[in-house]
C-alpha cells in the first residue's frame, strides 16, 4: 500500500508539474502575442515629427529618440533627428494657453523644403515669397480630450531685433493638419514671437 501511495503521489506531482509548465507556456505565448499586438498598434498610430510637425504612421518614421521626460519623439529622417538633438528649442516650442497645448515648429525655408521633399510632397508646395526665410507651423491639442483643434484663429506676432512687427493669421493646412505660414527673419538677433488664439470672432451691427 505504501508503494502504491508513493507511486500515486509521485504521479500526481509529475502531472501537477506538467500542468504548471503547460500553463506557464500558454501564459508566455499569450504575453508574446499581446506584446506583438501592442507593437502593431504602436506602428499603426498616427504621430507627429518633432522636427517639422508633419504627421504620419509611426512605422513610416525613420528615427526616434527619447526627450528629457522619457517621451518618444519621432522624426521623418535621421538627419532631422541629429539636428534636433543639437538644438531642440530651435525647432520645437511647446506651451499651454488655457486648456490648449500649443506645439510650434520653426524651420528655415531650406529645412522646410527638404522635409517636404523627404515626404514626396514638394509638388504640393505653394509659391513662396523671396523675402520669407522661415516657415512656422502650429498644431493645437485640447488637453481635456486629447483631440486636435481645427476651429480657432491662430495669430503669430513676430517682433524683429529692431522693433519691426509682422502679424499673420496662420492658415489651416488640411493636408498637414496644422496651421502655418511663412515669415521673414532677415536680420540677425533675438526675435520675440507671440502666439494669440482667437476662439470666435463676428461682426454685430445696430
Amino acid at each position: 500500500m505504501k508503494t502504491k501511495f508513493a507511486i500515486l503521489a509521485t504521479t500526481t506531482i509529475i502531472i501537477a508539474a506538467l500542468a504548471f509548465i503547460f500553463y506557464q507556456g500558454v501564459q508566455a505565448q499569450h504575453g508574446m502575442e499581446m506584446q506583438k499586438e501592442q507593437a502593431q498598434k504602436e506602428d499603426e498610430k498616427i504621430v507627429r515629427c518633432a522636427f517639422d510637425g508633419m504627421q504620419m504612421k509611426a512605422s513610416m518614421m525613420k528615427a526616434t529618440m527619447k526627450d528629457k521626460k522619457g517621451k518618444t519623439l519621432y522624426f521623418c529622417t535621421k538627419e532631422q533627428m541629429e539636428k534636433f538633438k543639437k538644438e531642440p528649442d530651435k525647432y520645437l516650442r511647446q506651451f499651454t494657453i488655457g486648456n490648449v497645448q500649443v506645439n510650434l515648429n520653426i524651420l528655415t525655408m531650406k529645412d522646410y523644403m527638404d522635409a517636404m521633399k523627404a515626404m514626396g510632397m514638394d509638388k504640393h508646395m505653394p509659391q513662396m515669397e523671396h523675402s520669407n526665410t522661415h516657415h512656422i507651423s502650429a498644431y493645437l491639442i485640447d488637453e481635456r480630450s486629447g483631440e486636435l483643434i481645427k476651429d480657432v484663429g491662430v495669430q503669430i506676432e513676430l517682433t524683429t531685433p529692431d522693433g519691426e512687427v509682422q502679424k499673420k493669421l496662420l492658415k489651416f493646412i488640411d493636408m498637414m493638419n496644422y496651421y502655418a505660414d511663412d515669415f521673414s527673419f532677415l536680420k540677425s538677433g533675438k526675435y520675440n514671437i507671440k502666439v494669440l488664439l482667437e476662439a470666435a470672432k463676428f461682426d454685430y451691427t445696430i
